[in-house]
């Protein structure tokens, strides 16, 4: 299942800080995540209220020693809803991990690279950890949106 954005005419396409992107997922109609950090290595989008999860995923690479780059794809996030966390732990996480390798690999065939396959590991954060992380997302949203409201 490839996510396309570009489910509203005339809705952006292209990632840059402060767009808010529109997909169509099945079953679940239009979502949004808004792009809350652009940088030369990095991009990060954080869900808006509707969307399944709530959280970021972040996009990154860095190089490798060997002249290679390793391109990896963070996601942090929890169910929205009761429904949602019903729907996440039965078809839709197994659905949603073919998701993400599916675009690992399309990175790489994108770029014209090879890889040895690609690696997943899944961390259930402990509640101090979770609660760190939920302050990190929170700092990153709102400095999205000091810089939206500044003169």
């Amino acid at each position: 299942m490839r996510i396309e954005f570009g489910a509203e005419p005339g809705a952006p396409q292209e990632i840059a800080e402060g767009v808010t992107l529109t997909a169509a997922l099945p079953l679940r109609g239009n979502v949004q995540v808004r792009v809350e950090e652009v940088t030369p290595r990095r991009f990060t989008f954080a869900t808006l209220k509707g969307h399944p999860l709530c959280g970021i995923v972040r996009f990154e690479t860095a190089d490798r020693g060997s002249g290679g780059v390793r391109f990896s794809i963070t996601v942090t996030a929890r169910p929205a809803t009761a429904l949602d966390w019903v729907a996440m732990n039965t078809l839709g996480r197994l659905m949603q991990d073919r998701n993400w390798v599916r675009t690992v690999e399309g990175a790489i065939e994108l770029s014209g690279g090879s890889s040895d396959g690609v690696h997943t590991d899944v961390e259930t954060l402990d509640e101090r950890t979770s609660e760190e992380t939920e302050q990190e997302i929170a700092a990153l949203v709102s400095a999205h949106r000091r810089r939206d409201n500044a003169p």
